[in-house]
């Protein structure tokens, strides 16, 4: 199984979902891993399913519901727009970065504005679980406190949620990378570092695209594939001109450089001497 190191810049995620909270007045949150990481200002459930959930029946209702949405929306990979098991508005947008599902934005619970959404549904949930009448009441004036939104106005901010997802994938406020490829560049550079590197071989031999490739090695060491070649080349030049009396030519030559003039230029920006006041330097 692959296994992924995961940025997640809360900062701006929370500006983004503060902004739609306050535009669109609706509860809006960043899932990760089933539970909330981040919630649009700090807006927290409605009193209502804060009641209900308190009734373990209806509670698994909600768990399951949820669960059936995260998997349709990750199944479609688009924004899955329904109503839940207690008759209220949701909304789920995956998130896929890398072609990797990473997380879901989730709008709602919204109470729409059509006869057909209304108390009915939430009544006959809890009466047929024993609810006491005088419970019933006292949750139908917290349901009656939920503003009420349009089925119009409702879809309208289902499609914001899903452009605000597309700007946090493509603006890399969720970073992911693949940890363990990283690590197996890193091993073949090491036996391979004379020879020239090509970033297209290794990322078809690990099979994973080379953008892929490129973020998760630079995301890890801080260097691309060549540059870290070419520090290896370098360290063990260093060594060369310490401990043998091989020529320049000749241990250019050695660690796969065509041309002793390049490996000069290569080792004095990387060292800040030239290849022969290096080893004057040790001599």
């Amino acid at each position: 199984m692959e296994q992924f190191r995961k940025k997640l810049n809360t900062a701006e995620l929370q500006e983004i979902l503060d902004c739609f909270v306050i535009l669109t007045g609706i509860r809006a949150a960043y899932m990760d891993a089933g539970s909330e990481s981040v919630t649009g200002s700090n807006l927290k459930s409605c009193s209502f399913c804060n009641s209900v959930r308190k009734y373990a029946p209806i509670d698994e209702g909600c768990r399951i519901c949820d669960e059936h949405a995260f998997k349709t929306a990750g199944g479609r990979r688009k924004t899955y727009l329904y109503t839940c098991h207690m008759g209220l508005w949701e909304a789920v947008v995956p998130l896929y970065v890398n072609d990797i599902l990473t997380g879901f934005l989730m709008l709602g619970q919204v109470r729409g504005d059509s006869i057909k959404e209304g108390w009915a549904v939430p009544e006959k949930k809890l009466k047929d679980i024993g609810i006491a009448d005088q419970e019933v009441y006292k949750i139908k004036e917290e349901y009656e406190c939920m503003p009420q939104y349009s089925r119009e106005k409702i879809e309208a901010s289902a499609k914001m949620l899903e452009l605000m997802s597309n700007y946090i994938v493509h603006s890399e406020i969720i970073d992911l990378y693949i940890s363990h490829k990283a690590e197996q560049v890193k091993q073949y550079i090491n036996s391979h570092f004379k020879e020239h590197i090509s970033t297209r071989a290794l990322a078809c031999q690990l099979k994973i695209s080379q953008t892929a490739l490129c973020r998760a090695l630079r995301k890890e060491i801080g260097l691309s594939a060549t540059e870290y070649a070419d520090t290896l080349r370098i360290r063990a030049a260093k060594e060369l001109l310490k401990t043998t009396d091989l020529s320049v030519k000749e241990i250019a030559f050695q660690l796969g450089y065509a041309d002793q003039n390049y490996f000069s230029r290569r080792f004095k920006k990387k060292s800040g001497l030239s290849p022969w006041n290096y080893r004057k330097k040790f001599e």
